[in-house]
């Protein structure tokens, strides 16, 4: 039997690597890059001399296991017997996914189906190429679905709200957001966030002026009140009245008077999908 070292150690240190980065994903845990890159290493160094043990099927499967077992426990490091079995359960439906996968790519791609499936590889790309791919496929899916995740769980806190002021009604999206408890220091009531896409459609003020802090008229009722983040200290917020605003609710419909805005220029729609920041205290 030949076996060439460099393709097979780096062509599995690749493959580990990437088992172990999903597996992390997967479980959302950290791990740190030299672990994974030690563990898959032990990987690669195992399948490079494992086939020079002639061992029957039973042992040949549990030294695999063992590898396995060793590869979570030098990349991972977690405490406990459950959650150490969990990982390593991931672990293994993420190497079985992963190589049912390549091993359908080595099929679309020309590879012969009996000796694909009696381990013999024979195409131009190499096989740690193969899994670089479908590693970036699946953090590439798993984003995805985060991202759908979290717009479905955002979606439970969001409202539709009409802004009505003078003769103009918009109507936009809002989150409802449970730190944002400001209050207006000057009428005690609850600050409402908006954008400035959306205070653009509300208003004709120049950005000028909202630049130079030197807004006047236009805007009812306008001040800049003092407002404290966590880590930036103190700043100072451009609140003003807008005449109504109407919250949709699924049994009614919330109406406040003179209610009060502030301004924004936060990317409200990267972060939450909305224009606008509802205060809890107008619920």
């Amino acid at each position: 039997m030949v076996i060439y070292i460099e393709p097979v150690i780096l062509d599995n240190l690749v493959i580990d690597f990437i088992i172990l980065a999903v597996t992390a994903l997967v479980m959302k845990t950290k791990t740190g890059f030299f672990g994974k890159l030690l563990a898959g290493l032990f990987g690669a160094l195992s399948a490079l001399f494992l086939p020079l043990a002639t061992l029957p099927a039973i042992p040949l499967v549990t030294v695999k296991l063992l590898v396995g077992v060793l590869m979570v426990g030098i990349c991972f490091r977690e405490k406990g017997f459950k959650k150490n079995l969990l990982i390593f359960l991931v672990f293994l439906t993420v190497t079985a996914a992963m190589g049912g996968m390549c091993f359908f790519i080595l099929f679309l791609f020309g590879g012969n189906l009996q000796d694909i499936l009696s381990g013999t590889y024979n195409l131009p790309i190499p096989m740690g190429v193969v899994f670089a791919l479908l590693g970036g496929y699946v953090f590439l899916m798993i984003k995805v679905i985060k991202h759908f995740q979290r717009k479905k769980k955002l979606a439970n806190f969001v409202f539709s709200v009409h802004f009505l002021n003078e003769t103009k009604e918009i109507v936009a999206q809002a989150y409802l957001d449970s730190g944002n408890t400001l209050l207006d220091p000057e009428t005690q009531k609850p600050v409402v966030i908006i954008s400035y896409a959306l205070f653009q459609k509300l208003f004709s003020v120049p950005f000028e002026k909202l630049l130079t802090k030197t807004v006047g008229e236009e805007l009812k009722d306008s001040r800049y009140s003092p407002y404290g983040t966590v880590g930036q200290g103190k700043n100072q917020l451009l609140v003003f009245s807008i005449e109504r605003m109407v919250i949709e609710t699924e049994n009614a419909k919330l109406e406040h008077t003179e209610a009060v805005l502030g301004l924004s220029f936060a990317k409200l729609q990267s972060s939450f999908g909305c224009d606008a920041l509802l205060n809890p205290y107008l619920f």
